[in-house]
């Protein structure tokens, strides 16, 4: 497993940064993109700074850096960093919360959650599977509650009379709603 730490310390420029508004994913992995990043933030002076002029000072200098960073993202909205670094041809992309996703234009016309009635009468929200057939898909069902079904099964599987009630007996099965 890699240690996160390890990892920003050889991609220092390459993480989740926070803008003026919530995170972004930034990754400027090439000095060439490092240039670009310097001159967007208004700090092309880093370029030459002998901290921060390669790739392994960089590294070296991973906490001062990242401190310098974070300063200059946090004058400007996250989608005006995002839409920048990516006109320079910098991968970058914002940090979506559940409540961001939840109004993401392109996630509504996809219809890609659903509210459903669960057996206690609440209304709950599921994400629905990103494969869908046509008319096939059909809304999803509440989960039965545990051990409503445990009486049917143990009929489809033959096991009835003493044996079912041992088994409910010994705690190994649970039966609600239904008759050992």
């Amino acid at each position: 497993m890699i240690d996160p730490r390890a990892y920003v310390r050889r991609f220092p420029t390459v993480s989740v940064f926070e803008a003026a508004d919530g995170p972004f994913f930034l990754g400027a992995y090439w000095d060439d993109q490092w240039e670009r990043l310097c001159s967007l933030v208004g700090r092309p002076e880093l370029v030459a700074d002998e901290r921060f002029a390669t790739k392994e000072g960089r590294s070296e200098n991973v906490a001062e850096l990242r401190a310098e960073l974070t300063t200059a993202f946090g004058g400007r909205p996250r989608a005006d960093w995002v839409r920048d670094f990516n006109d320079r041809d910098i991968m970058a992309g914002t940090v979506n919360s559940f409540a961001d996703l939840a109004g993401d234009e392109q996630v509504r016309v996809n219809d890609s959650f659903e509210r459903v009635r669960i057996r206690d009468g609440r209304e709950a929200t599921f994400v629905r599977p990103a494969f869908r057939f046509g008319e096939q898909w059909k809304q999803s069902a509440p989960a039965p509650d545990i051990g409503s079904d445990t009486d049917t099964l143990l009929s489809e599987l033959g096991v009835i009379g003493d044996e079912r009630q041992r088994l409910v007996a010994a705690g190994v099965v649970g039966i609600f709603g239904g008759e050992a």
